[in-house]
């Protein structure tokens, strides 16, 4: 047996690294950029955010410097992505501030103007003449006086014009006269029956208008059942409404031209069988009144 198959064989002992990283490296420099990342996402997202932006500022400044350091390390990829968010988290937060500072001085400038004290202004009215030293005294300018309406010599003590059937009423260079009033009258055939403590007022009317659009539409408006009023027996004016007992192929027409004539009836619906009908215009100067 030889000697060296006396002794087992052992494998050599391991060849140590001649320069081991230190312990911790690798982690600082992990948290240099997880740090820098986090700055430049706060430092971006407040930025546009009045007055919270004067922190995130400052974290980007911080988020500068973590993320310049960063870059040296393994994880260059998440310093750099920190790194860009902080300069332009700084960036926009600085521009904006320096808009608001101006719009606020601006804000400021108009109040110290609106607060100021004025310089009294100069009046530009005429002055009475007044005793040597005294105070001049300003004269207040009359207005032009506005020429009362003549009143109607026929008309009576509510400001409208008594009338007859047969009798003509003129608008301008239009006119009308009421022919007959019929008070309850048989209901067309195919019209609907009055209503219970209702009654109608039948006018039938002949109708010239005239050249003046104005005074034919104010004539319009006089004949209308809708702006018509009835004044009862105990004095108390209310207002009437269009009835619907006439036969409607006799209604007077609406929406005359000039120059033209026509005829029909005016159905005005009362809660009184007597009293006196008020046919008003436009011009609010008083209208005529029909008693039935």
């Amino acid at each position: 047996m030889s000697e060296s198959s006396a002794f087992p064989a052992f494998p050599p002992p391991p060849v140590p690294s001649p320069n081991p990283p230190p312990a911790g490296a690798g982690r600082d420099l992990i948290g240099l950029a997880v740090t820098a990342l986090v700055l430049g996402i706060i430092s971006a997202s407040g930025s546009p955010i009045p007055i919270l932006n004067n922190v995130t500022v400052v974290a980007g400044f911080i988020g500068i410097v973590f993320g310049v350091a960063g870059l040296f390390g393994a994880h260059r990829v998440m310093s750099a992505a920190g790194l860009v968010l902080a300069i332009a988290g700084v960036v926009v937060g600085l521009v904006l501030q320096a808009q608001w500072n101006e719009r606020v001085d601006k804000l400021k400038d108009d109040l110290d103007r609106l607060m100021s004290p004025r310089a009294p202004a100069t009046s530009t009215l005429p002055r009475l003449s007044t005793a040597p030293g005294a105070p001049a005294v300003p004269v207040t300018p009359s207005l032009p006086s506005i020429p009362a309406t003549p009143r109607n010599p026929d008309a009576n003590e509510r400001g409208n014009v008594p009338k007859k059937p047969g009798e003509e009423v003129t608008i301008g260079a239009g006119k009308f006269v009421v022919d007959k009033i019929d008070v309850d009258p048989k209901c067309g055939k195919y019209m609907p029956k009055r209503a219970a403590g209702k009654h109608s007022v039948v006018l039938h009317v002949r109708v010239t208008t005239g050249p003046d659009a104005a005074a034919n539409r104010d004539l319009e408006a006089v004949l209308s059942p809708y702006g018509a009023k009835v004044i009862g027996s105990d004095g108390v004016t209310v207002n009437a409404m269009g009835g619907s007992c006439a036969d409607i192929s006799g209604v007077l027409p609406p929406g005359l031209g000039a120059n033209q004539r026509a005829q029909g009836t005016v159905d005005v619906e009362t809660s009184t069988p007597h009293g006196v009908l008020l046919l008003e215009g436009y011009s609010g100067a008083g209208g005529w009144e029909y008693a039935f």
